[in-house]
């Protein structure tokens, strides 16, 4: 997700600015708490294609880092967080900014991202643990 050339920046963008009151996560069913995106996405990988066609995997580890690797590009680092509105941020390793903040929606083992104009964007697949050595 913290892939930079996925098409949804303005989205996530979006999901930053708006306040969070107005757009809890209850209006989107489906989308995950905090507590289940602790327990199911964190300490496993994530998969998915960018809008360019590049294939990219993310670990996400307890302590708030994502190790990804990029088809095209290689590897790269980044910071996750989860706000208490159960918004999923994610910001640039070097300066810790937030580059923005979606909720979770999972299907078996999709995940959907819900930008906070109501549309998504992914798929994309969540595999156990570290496959990829991340």
């Amino acid at each position: 997700m913290f892939h930079k050339r996925t098409p949804f920046a303005l989205g996530l963008t979006l999901a930053i600015l708006a306040p969070s009151a107005a757009f809890s996560h209850w209006a989107y069913t489906g989308a995950m708490t905090r507590a289940d995106i602790l327990s199911k996405v964190i300490g496993n990988t994530v998969t998915g294609t960018t809008s360019k066609g590049s294939i990219y995997a993310e670990y996400y580890t307890p302590d708030g880092v994502v190790h990804g690797v990029d088809s095209k590009t290689g590897k790269y680092k980044a910071r996750w967080s989860v706000r208490d509105d159960d918004l999923m941020c994610w910001a640039s390793a070097s300066d810790n900014k937030i580059d923005g903040c979606v909720l979770l929606i999972l299907t078996g083992d999709t995940i959907a991202y819900q930008l906070i104009d109501g549309s998504t964007e992914g798929p994309v697949k969540l595999l156990p643990g570290n496959p990829k050595g991340l």
